[in-house]
């Protein structure tokens, strides 16, 4: 397994419960990667794909504002100018109607999993307090009243709130909200404490961890070898999960891997 991530361990835990020799390679060991610098939200209410329709004009404005969310630096637009393409191209309806189905049964069984992580006395720091999703125009309200609606299709619990109910559940919040939407089954954890859940589980199981780098994957006969800064490490299968840095690792066998690097900020 090439990657420790929340996803790598995950995989890792979930191959050796069904019998197969397991060694995951992670530069810095556990306590390190990207899977730890995340919001730490459970959020099965987040079925819409992020490529949704109005998401491209959105950014756009963004861009253009003083203080948008979203921005990109221009030394690094040839870069990404390709998948910048595809992201417009998958803006459509019928992507988001089937990709809606795929995201539910992976955020369902994201929440199964930690709940029987939990189950089995792994301590993630989990609050079941739900996510409040807020507007502050009528026309903002009209997009989130929209988005209920799919979710509630979807079989999301979503529960519709006045003005006055928003600040009663959230009184730090300013005068002025036309309403929102309280998503039930939402949740918050620790990042951290989850990825070492996961990580003791499949030490349990057998998993083998190597504290290091991977410089490249060779294909071999009767299997591969994997090069890292700890040695060689030679294998039947071979599974990357390394974010995006799978990219660079599988070009070379002809897999092109639509992952770009990011930069974000979250408050939690």
């Amino acid at each position: 397994m090439v990657g420790g991530g929340v996803i790598g361990r995950s995989v890792a835990a979930e191959l050796a419960a069904g019998g197969a020799k397991v060694t995951v390679v992670e530069q810095g060991g556990v306590t390190h990667g990207t899977s730890l610098g995340n919001a730490g939200h459970l959020v099965p209410s987040h079925i819409v794909p992020f490529s949704a329709p109005g998401m491209v004009k959105a950014g756009i404005n963004s861009l253009l504002a003083r203080n948008g969310a979203f921005a990109i630096s221009m030394r690094v637009v040839p870069g990404i100018a390709g998948w910048l393409w595809q992201f417009a191209r998958s803006a459509n309806a019928q992507n988001v109607q089937r990709g809606m189905p795929i995201l539910k049964y992976m955020l369902d069984n994201t929440v199964a999993g930690v709940g029987e992580l939990r189950a089995a006395g792994a301590d993630v720091d989990f609050i079941p307090t739900g996510l409040l999703q807020i507007a502050s125009s009528p026309k903002s309200w009209d997009g989130v009243r929209h988005e209920m609606e799919e979710w509630r299709h979807q079989g999301v619990r979503a529960r519709e709130l006045d003005a006055e109910q928003v600040l009663q559940h959230e009184p730090l919040l300013r005068p002025g909200i036309r309403g929102g939407v309280l998503l039930e089954d939402d949740a918050c954890f620790d990042p951290a404490l989850l990825v070492s859940a996961i990580a003791q589980r499949g030490a349990s199981l057998g998993v083998v961890d190597v504290n290091g780098s991977v410089l490249a994957i060779d294909r071999v006969k009767g299997g591969v070898v994997v090069q890292t800064s700890a040695g060689p490490l030679r294998a039947a299968q071979v599974v990357v999960a390394a974010g995006v840095w799978s990219a660079p690792l599988l070009e070379r066998f002809g897999i092109k891997v639509p992952v770009r690097a990011a930069r974000g900020d979250s408050v939690t």
